[in-house]
């Protein structure tokens, strides 16, 4: 379950490339889908290890201002494959989307991960103790944000009217602890990894945008990490190298009161990385949104609101 309130503040922009709809509210009706997991590569064997959590679908409603918004999801255990065991989880996942700068929080802890590989019966080897803690969050300066319009593209509150890209610079932090009972990915059970570092990202995002209803857009950062297995020691010990992955990708249909989209959000995070060892965590987040945008003629309301904004935007909130 997950609620959120996102202000945003509007800067200037080029009103050719970026325009607000016509319509201040909007309600929205979204499906959310997380696909996580970690992998272990070994010099010797290769890639081979890969556990993944089973994670059932969400389902999510929200209302919106202008570009401030108020949504809730709720996933369901009974959409979850029974085959893959359970998962425990509580995450938090949230990603902002400014005028200026984007930037995402994340909050997780998982319980409970399958084998992705079958055995030979056909089902899958299931790790019920198997627990997995992330937590982190990366931001991203965006370079031409009065041209290119991550909000058009991910939160469908405008829309971008020409094709345009832009240039970002970034920064990392993440933690992560691994804790396992069996042998297979660390040679005693009840062992523990864990993990603390940060960096910095560079990359671009680009969205296209086909005739006047249509637009796709991706963008990849690529990141490069100092940190080490031993955070209650982090100075004192050697500091190793860690890139990281993070892309964002979108696809969306715009009426005039009416927007549909398709969304997702990837990070690949290593959390061991050595000339025989690799671990590193693959995270996925998909969401499916329909969007109905209206007026509503109540003075009183819309006084209210914009009163509201005014003294926000004091605040630079």
């Amino acid at each position: 379950m997950a609620i959120f309130f996102c202000p945003t503040l509007y800067g200037q922009i080029d009103s050719s490339y970026i325009k607000p709809f016509d319509d201040d509210f909007s309600a929205r009706t979204y499906i959310l889908r997380k696909i996580a997991g970690f992998e272990k590569e070994t010099k010797e064997n290769g890639a081979g290890l890969n556990y993944k959590i089973n994670a059932p679908v969400g389902i999510g409603v929200g209302v919106a201002w202008r570009s401030y918004s108020l949504s809730f999801s709720q996933r369901f255990s009974f959409l979850r494959d029974h085959a893959k065991g359970k998962t425990n989880s509580l995450y938090f996942d949230y990603n902002g989307f400014k005028r200026k700068y984007i930037y995402s929080i994340s909050l997780q802890r998982h319980r409970g991960f399958y084998d992705s590989k079958r055995d030979l019966d056909g089902k899958y080897t299931l790790y019920p103790d198997m627990l997995l803690v992330m937590l982190g969050g990366n931001i991203q300066w965006v370079f031409n944000y009065k041209k290119f319009s991550y909000k058009a593209s991910f939160n469908q509150n405008e829309r971008q009217l020409k094709s345009a890209g832009s240039f970002q610079l970034g920064a990392v932090i993440n933690y992560s602890r691994l804790t396992t009972d069996t042998t297979v990915i660390f040679n005693k059970p009840n062992e523990s990894l864990k993990n603390l570092q940060f960096g910095i990202t560079g990359g671009y995002a680009y969205t296209l945008v086909l005739g006047s209803r249509w637009f796709l857009t991706g963008s990849t950062d690529l990141g490069l990490n100092i940190g080490n297995n031993y955070p209650n020691e982090f100075f004192h010990k050697k500091l190793e190298l860690y890139p990281t992955i993070i892309s964002r990708a979108a696809t969306g249909y715009n009426m005039r009161t009416w927007s549909f989209g398709f969304s997702m959000h990837y990070k690949k995070i290593f959390f061991l990385f050595d000339n025989e060892n690799k671990m590193s965590m693959d995270e996925f987040n998909l969401q499916i949104n329909v969007i109905k945008r209206f007026s509503w003629g109540n003075k009183f309301v819309n006084k209210s609101l914009q009163k509201t904004q005014d003294t926000l935007n004091k605040f630079g909130l």
